[in-house]
């Protein structure tokens, strides 16, 4: 895709579903069991990972400093998924 936002892709861009990931990890694992440290981190990356696979999502993590929810639709968008789990990595 071009960084030339046509109407078309700005529809697509805004269509994009967002989740959460400590929404996503709740419903994986159950309310705030994955903050307890009771899942290993290996598998709760590759159940996200998963999940991703499964329901045509895009993955995006950035620390705060360069997180940006327009860039993530916009990524989810060219890589062809109609949703995008979020994660703050600050």
């Amino acid at each position: 895709m071009s960084n030339l936002m046509t109407p078309e892709k700005l529809k697509l861009v805004n269509a994009v579903e967002e989740v959460s990931v400590c929404r996503l990890m709740d419903e994986l694992y159950g309310e705030g069991v994955w903050l307890s440290h009771k899942v290993k981190y290996e598998d709760e990356c590759k159940a996200v990972q998963e999940w991703c696979e499964k329901n045509n999502a895009y993955y995006y993590a950035m620390p705060r400093e360069h997180f940006s929810v327009w860039e993530a639709r916009r990524k989810a968008v060219e890589a062809g998924k109609t949703k995008v789990v979020l994660e703050d990595l600050s």
